[in-house]
């Protein structure tokens, strides 16, 4: 395992953590020489019913499951800002905690090009706001020229600029 290679993101709710994520989590560090894999519990995730188990419990249960692996730690943002009660503002919590993520380990990843156009697509079709749809691919278009999604980000700002304008 690469002490300074790419940064593996495992969310969900953990309710509760199991050997399958525990697995699902060595086997991508594994396979794609992850450094790290960061495991995310949601507080309230936005397409289920609030979890059984209490968020306290559930990232309690989540640090004491991954303890004896170095390469996982564990991230409390979600859980920090659960808080949020409206279906948007869950979106949005969960696009927040995401680029929170991006910029956090953005010297180890190696997918930011598609992790940038994907907010992009949750603003757009998710959020139905197209201004920020429209940064997200704006920066991509800065941050990563060569990538293969240049031109599909060119197209979606020309679609929403009309769409908006």
């Amino acid at each position: 395992m690469p002490e300074h290679g790419p940064t593996g993101i495992l969310g969900g709710t953990f309710d509760p953590v199991h050997y399958a994520h525990l697995r699902l989590a060595q086997e991508a560090c594994d396979a794609l020489s992850l450094s790290r894999v960061v495991w995310i519990p949601a507080g309230q995730p936005p397409h289920r019913a609030q979890p059984r188990t209490p968020a306290a419990q559930r990232l309690e249960m989540t640090r004491l499951a991954i303890a004896h692996n170095p390469a996982f730690l564990v991230d409390d943002a979600l859980m920090r800002t659960a808080s949020l009660q409206t279906r948007a503002g869950l979106y949005r919590e969960a696009v927040a905690s995401y680029e929170a993520l991006l910029n956090q380990f953005k010297e180890s990843s190696v997918s930011l090009d598609r992790a940038q156009f994907r907010m992009g697509e949750v603003y757009e079709s998710g959020l139905k706001d197209p201004a920020n749809a429209i940064a997200c691919y704006e920066k991509l278009l800065v941050d990563h020229p060569h990538s293969v999604l240049v031109e599909q980000a060119r197209n979606r700002i020309r679609r929403l600029r009309g769409d908006i304008q």
